[in-house]
């Protein structure tokens, strides 16, 4: 009795596992590639200098500690392989990751991302054509305190907090050559690397308050915001739009008698137009010709605010 027992219990935590694991094929232990992805950093600014009082209090940048490298299918889009890199170093060209990933020789679709970010969710991971990028909903409780019957008052879909930087790479039909030793993962072109660079752009907003000094908390809800942002394209779409939630700080220029509510917010893009469609980001590379060039926000550091801020919290200072 104890015998059939044991077997049966076997029988049920094999089953459970098949259930919950995701099968891939086995690949050739032998067929291992080194992949090298740089991080571009060149397009940071220094948010302590140059554009507000620097008194004021700013995040500060931190690098990604992993990246993950995944290949996809061409054909059905259906993840092959990854690897969650986490050695990295520093040459004349920058902060790289690297590390090797086992597969087949044969033609791939490859993306990678830093992980681990704390805001930014990605998506769809087990498919080239549904991997995307979001924010997490604030939650119900909050967006009722600034809703009106039902309806944020930011009006431009649901309210998400913003987002952290998230550094990606893509690359469309990239051949894998057979080989007996390790070889290297290049691009289309040759180039025996790989360059992430950010899908989110990252503002600063200012708003002048009269009396701001007597202000204990404010938030902000800025409308005019993508939602999500697709890694394959680096494009974001305009029929998708959202409101950003964020905690303002209050600042004060005494030399000018004059108080501000302040913040730095990240984004995967402005909505330019209401038009629907697919929108690419600046940092995008064009495939397909009927991709529309779309500005995805500015740097830290940048005066121009995107969208539209609504929320009664006074005039916008300049």
């Amino acid at each position: 009795m104890m015998r059939r027992a044991l077997h049966t219990a076997t029988l049920l935590v094999l089953g459970m596992l098949a259930a919950a694991c995701h099968f891939r094929p086995l690949e050739d232990p032998s067929n291992v590639s080194y992949v090298r992805v740089y991080v571009d950093e060149t397009d940071l600014l220094n948010v302590k200098e140059g554009f507000y009082n620097p008194a004021f209090a700013h995040p500060q940048y931190k690098r990604p500690e992993i990246m993950h490298v995944s290949l996809f299918d061409p054909a059905t889009g259906a993840l092959v392989t990854d690897r969650y890199l986490r050695n990295h170093g520093e040459d004349e060209r920058g902060f790289y990751f690297d590390g090797y990933v086992v597969v087949n020789p044969g033609t791939y679709h490859l993306a990678a991302y830093n992980f681990g970010t704390e805001s930014t969710v990605v998506d769809g991971e087990y498919n080239w054509r549904d991997l995307s990028a979001s924010t997490h909903l604030v939650s119900a409780s909050l967006a009722a305190v600034y809703s009106k019957d039902g309806e944020t008052r930011a009006v431009d879909g649901p309210v998400r907090y913003d987002a952290d930087l998230l550094w990606v790479a893509s690359e469309q039909e990239m051949t894998v050559r057979s080989h007996q030793q390790a070889d290297t993962l290049r691009q289309a072109d040759g180039t025996p690397w790989f360059t992430a660079s950010s899908v989110v752009k990252d503002y600063y907003l200012q708003i002048g308050v009269k009396g701001a000094q007597y202000i204990r908390t404010s938030v902000g809800i800025l409308g005019g915001m993508a939602s999500s942002v697709k890694l394959s394209s680096k494009a974001y779409w305009d029929a998708d739009p959202t409101s950003l939630f964020m905690e303002m700080n209050t600042g004060a220029y005494p030399e000018e008698n004059r108080q501000c509510l302040y913040a730095t917010f990240g984004t995967f893009g402005r909505l330019d137009t209401p038009e629907a469609g697919c929108r690419e980001s600046p940092l995008a590379h064009h495939r397909q010709g009927d991709y529309h060039s779309g500005s995805a926000g500015r740097r830290r550091g940048s005066r121009r605010r995107p969208g539209s801020f609504r929320g009664g919290l006074g005039q916008r200072g300049k």
